[in-house]
């Protein structure tokens, strides 16, 4: 959120933050004000901080109100909208403690700011899973950015690059690709197991 608007592709930690150009100005301003409180802290105070920035991270489930209203949908057979390419780099959080851990025996990472994600994944990608665990026959209709009218939040590629974090600490996401989206989808069954609970 701190980034605001993803101007070039992936996102490092270099990119500015437009703040006033975020989905949300004032949530992304609140987490920009406590970053530089930690800066401060750390500079006038010598309280060490490091800043650690993600986009979505999940542990045994996962949700957010965008996530489970296309469960829903699924869930009644109803299409799925998605904007072609959009998408965000999610976390287990086995690999935000892997990247804790590191920052602890790392020397020099107070007052540094890394970026840290597992995998890249497209909402088509995601869409594809909720169809699946819910064995909807629903679509999965793509459509252009410039055409799309549904939330901001779905329209955004928020692709972070962790290169900084490989570099300066040797932090890797734990497992491979596929076993990082079999965790996403285990966690995604216990989202749609809940807002079937909750619907009943």
């Amino acid at each position: 959120m701190v980034y605001g608007r993803a101007t070039v592709h992936p996102v490092t930690e270099s990119h500015p933050c437009l703040i006033q150009e975020a989905r949300k100005p004032l949530y992304g301003l609140g987490k920009y004000t406590a970053e530089e409180l930690c800066k401060v802290y750390y500079r006038d105070r010598e309280v060490p901080a490091t800043i650690f920035r993600f986009w979505w991270a999940f542990g045994d489930t996962i949700s957010g109100r965008h996530l489970r209203d296309l469960v829903k949908k699924a869930l009644n057979h109803q299409p799925l909208e998605m904007v072609r390419g959009a998408g965000g780099a999610f976390l287990t959080m086995t690999d935000l403690g892997k990247a804790m851990d590191l920052v602890l025996t790392k020397q020099g990472t107070s007052g540094q700011v890394y970026n840290v994600g597992s995998l890249f994944l497209t909402w088509e990608e995601i869409g594809g899973m909720i169809i699946r665990l819910t064995n909807a026959k629903s679509s999965i209709d793509l459509i252009p950015s410039e055409q799309w009218k549904g939330p901001a939040f779905l329209n955004e590629v928020w692709d972070l690059s962790w290169d900084k974090a490989e570099r300066e600490l040797g932090y890797t996401p734990e497992g491979t690709r596929e076993q990082m989206r079999s965790q996403l989808s285990n966690a995604l069954q216990a989202c749609v197991t809940q807002v079937i609970k909750e619907g009943k």
